[in-house]
């Protein structure tokens, strides 16, 4: 963690109520966030957390609008297919408290679930099910956009009980979140681009090439390539071109 002015503050809370591993493991790991820019290199970092915090499963999933389970997006580190599926087949988002917990902290899992008290067959159906596959304990953090929810979540009855691991989970949770809403954002925002654009992107911001030889690449005039990255502007809000390939960069 690079210390300044600004987060002067935070950097003090941290090594006042941290453990010195905990510091040093929250300071790497922040430094690898910074360069996250895909979604592979969302799941390389996410596979350091779980690494970090003892190899248990982990799960990040991001709800666009009223989608259900099973067309989030995410990111699957280990958890039990076997529950996933089990999860999507009976909508068990609709009555799990976790999915609904409160946002911009890291809670456990075990006061919700260990002490349900199911009032319709659905409830049933999942606090049985929570049971049988061992989904009791674990802990989840969840950020919330306008248009956005995410939602990581690591399995395990350790992961509740060792305060070192919990230290460092609640100091990451969050940036990793974040991270991934930008990453997810823009994954959302590029799916929803003309073909053209999107390989545009690939050859212009990615691989740097020049217009000229874009519209080689693509077989239209020099013309119809400003077309398109002017329609890029305007998607992106940017002003300048340097600006575009900023804000795809940075994943905006």
């Amino acid at each position: 963690m690079q210390i300044t002015l600004s987060n002067l503050p935070e950097a003090v809370e941290l090594f006042r109520q941290r453990t010195g591993a905990v510091v040093h493991d929250v300071a790497v790991l922040r430094r690898v966030l910074i360069k996250v820019r895909t979604a592979h290199d969302l799941e390389a970092a996410l596979a350091l957390v779980r690494a970090a915090a003892g190899g248990l499963p982990l799960i990040l999933v991001a709800f666009f609008g009223d989608q259900g389970f099973d067309k989030a997006l995410n990111i699957n580190l280990g958890w039990p297919k076997a529950w996933i599926a089990t999860y999507s087949a009976n909508q068990f988002h609709r009555v799990d408290p976790v999915a609904y917990g409160p946002a911009g902290a890291v809670f456990p899992w075990s006061p919700m679930l260990t002490t349900l008290e199911p009032r319709t067959k659905l409830d049933e159906q999942f606090a049985r099910a929570i049971k049988e596959n061992q989904m009791q304990y674990g802990l989840s953090y969840i950020g919330e956009w306008q248009d956005c929810r995410v939602i990581l979540s690591m399995i395990g009855k350790e992961i509740e009980d060792d305060r070192e691991t919990r230290d460092l989970l609640e100091v990451l949770m969050p940036d990793l979140v974040d991270v991934a809403y930008r990453v997810f954002a823009s994954n959302r925002k590029t799916s929803q681009m003309e073909v053209i654009q999107q390989t545009l992107i690939e050859l212009y911001c990615h691989k740097g090439l020049k217009k000229d030889e874009i519209a080689l690449e693509l077989g239209m005039t020099r013309k119809g390539v400003d077309y398109h990255i002017n329609q890029l502007m305007d998607r992106y809000s940017a002003n300048t071109i340097e600006q575009l390939m900023f804000k795809i960069g940075a994943c905006e």
